[in-house]
């Protein structure tokens, strides 16, 4: 599986054609489109408006995990925008679910 992007994940066009009943699931679902969502893109664009820059790494961090993760906080790479891909969560190893998020208060 090659890499895209600088983030060290492979786009989904890896995947698609030996995984296609899985892809089209993907495909259609909230995480395909984390980044692309209307609501999300309105509330990002706004949220960019008010605070700027660090707007970008709170969001984009689970939005566009792999935008993140490869510090392309312009988007300039296909794979930025892919929403929450098979890569990104094959690839994780560990998680802390009790750790305080970025939404704790």
């Amino acid at each position: 599986m090659a890499a895209h992007g600088g983030s060290g994940l492979a786009s989904f066009k890896a995947c698609q054609f030996c995984h296609a009943d899985i892809f089209e699931l993907w495909k259609h679902s909230l995480h395909s489109q984390s980044y692309s969502d209307p609501p999300f893109q309105a509330a990002y664009i706004k949220l960019m408006l008010q605070e700027g820059g660090d707007a970008v790494k709170t969001c984009l961090r689970c939005h566009a995990p792999a935008a993140f993760i490869a510090r392309d906080f312009d988007l300039k790479s296909p794979i930025a925008v892919e929403g929450v891909s098979c890569s990104f969560c094959h690839s994780i190893a560990s998680m802390r679910p009790l750790a305080r998020s970025i939404h704790s208060r």
